[in-house]
């Protein structure tokens, strides 16, 4: 990602939120990323679907910011 955005700084963010697992991936770069046919985000777009999960992808001037959306399976330690 620093490679082709031409970013300085990327930051990586993993919570857990109602059921759901949520995992960020953003930088400072020039923005311009899309899910393209072919790509590595049209790729790992179909697997966060294959999961039941969703992609989202904001990518401007300031940035971009991927988000995968996964749902988690209830905590089994009692």
């Amino acid at each position: 990602m620093i490679k082709h955005a031409q970013a300085s700084a990327a930051i990586l963010r993993a919570v857990r939120h109602n059921g759901s697992l949520l995992v960020s991936v953003a930088d400072n770069g020039i923005g311009g990323a899309a899910p393209r046919p072919g790509s590595g985000l049209a790729g790992l777009a179909d697997r966060v679907d294959a999961a039941g999960g969703t992609l989202l992808v904001r990518s401007d001037a300031a940035g971009t910011m991927v988000t995968a959306e996964l749902a988690v399976r209830p905590d089994r330690a009692g």
